[in-house]
């Protein structure tokens, strides 16, 4: 006669545990920790162009993923721009609130004009056309080699100030000799 009482009693009982435990998982979201989305991609291209249309910028990379924090980071990469501007290294980091791209490694910079920089590690501000290395490079154009311990460029890469331990091999042809 008992087990009538209890059966239910404890079917009360079950579903009271199973309705608290519900309530506490939802209600306390810290118990599942965040998940960090991230897209990644091997083989790309990507394409940025202007408003009328115009490509302005071409970027190949092996590898691209992509944080939560829009955060990029690129392997073995191409940059080209419109303008004759390449850059080539193995692995950076775009940081697009910032508009900065920070190229770990070898890096090497050409231009349409013919200037052919390498350095290692290069921080490129894209917004204000600035960049700089912190470390030993090496400039060549038309048969002059130019060598600092680091440099500053401005108005995206048309202007180069050494700073440091600089060393030059001027071609004499460039004076008309």
């Amino acid at each position: 006669m008992w087990y009538k009482w209890a059966i239910p009693a404890l079917i009360l009982l079950l579903s009271f545990l199973i309705y608290s435990d519900s309530r506490n998982s939802t209600s306390n979201p810290d118990l599942v920790p965040p998940c960090k989305l991230v897209r990644s991609a091997k083989g790309i291209s990507m394409f940025e162009t202007s408003l009328s249309g115009r490509q302005k910028l071409t970027i190949t990379a092996s590898e691209l993923e992509e944080n939560e924090d829009n955060i990029i980071r690129l392997k073995d990469f191409y940059i080209r721009r419109n303008d004759g501007l390449n850059i080539h290294g193995n692995q950076a980091e775009y940081i697009t609130a910032e508009h900065l791209l920070n190229i770990s490694g070898e890096v090497r910079v050409t231009t349409a004009d013919g200037l052919d920089a390498r350095m290692q590690d290069l921080a490129w501000n894209r917004q204000n056309g600035q960049a700089h290395t912190d470390n030993p490079l090496t400039v060549e154009n038309r048969g002059t080699r130019i060598r600092g311990n680091r440099a500053e460029f401005y108005d995206n890469f048309s202007e180069i100030r050494f700073l440091g331990g600089v060393n030059a091999q001027i071609n004499n042809a460039l004076f008309g000799n």
